[in-house]
């Protein structure tokens, strides 16, 4: 018995690793939106925290942005893994789709911890 990983183990693993970050990722910024639409819904002026506007709208867009990288990364992984082996499209990924999907996580989570500043620097008291 080896202690050595085969390849398709090693990638079957890294396969399941991605989906699951950018699971992560879209649960992160979806979550994130239902939760600034739903202070958005039951705020009132009655409230001891209020967030400006701006803040919320920038907010949003952030976790709309980084939703959208990710759904974008998932659709080119799908396709390279969808193609035949040999292909134009097939050979340029083979060597570009990990580095694309390492670089739209880290985005990805760079733009939520941003929309989530946005939130806090909007907070003002009443």
């Amino acid at each position: 018995m080896s202690n050595e990983i085969s390849e398709d183990s090693r990638l079957e693993r890294a396969d399941a690793l991605g989906l699951a970050t950018a699971r992560t990722l879209i649960v992160l910024h979806s979550g994130a939106m239902l939760a600034m639409l739903t202070y958005i819904g039951g705020n009132s002026r009655e409230s001891a925290i209020a967030i400006q506007t701006e803040a919320i709208i920038s907010a949003i867009t952030y976790f709309s942005v980084g939703t959208a990288l990710v759904l974008i990364a998932l659709a080119l992984s799908y396709s390279y893994t969808a193609s035949a082996p040999g292909q134009k499209w097939s050979i340029f990924w083979a060597e570009w789709i990990i580095p694309l999907n390492l670089v739209v996580a880290i985005g990805s989570t760079a733009l939520f911890f941003s929309g989530v500043h946005a939130v806090v620097a909007g907070i003002e008291g009443r």
